[in-house]
Parts: structure tokens; C-alpha cells; sequence
């Protein structure tokens, strides 16, 4: 999975739509606090894109 080099929507939807698979038969990661972290990350970007959006042209 690559992530996308176009516009801030689309940072913004692909940080908010990855997700992890659990590893099997092994330990892998607690899944909440990874997901917790995409969210706040996809709700940075989204801020810095409303931020760029608001600026006087």
C-alpha cells in the first residue's frame, strides 16, 4: 500500500481509510490505540486543509 501523492483530500482519505490486519499466531499490535492515532492524524490533516482553505488569496 503506497500512499497517494495527489491533493490534501486525498492524503486526508487514505490516512483515514488505511487499516491494519492483526498478525496470526503470533503477537502482533493492539488495534485501538493504532486506529486512535489514524484518526487524530486524519483529523490533522483535514485541520491543515481547512487552515490552507481559509487563507486570503
Amino acid at each position: 500500500m503506497s500512499a497517494p501523492s495527489g491533493s490534501a483530500d486525498e492524503n486526508v482519505r487514505f490516512v483515514h481509510d488505511v487499516r491494519f490486519r492483526p498478525v496470526r499466531f503470533r503477537d502482533g499490535y493492539e488495534m485501538a490505540p493504532v486506529d486512535d492515532l489514524i484518526d487524530q492524524l486524519a483529523a490533522a490533516f483535514g485541520e491543515v486543509r481547512r487552515r490552507g482553505a481559509a487563507r486570503p488569496a
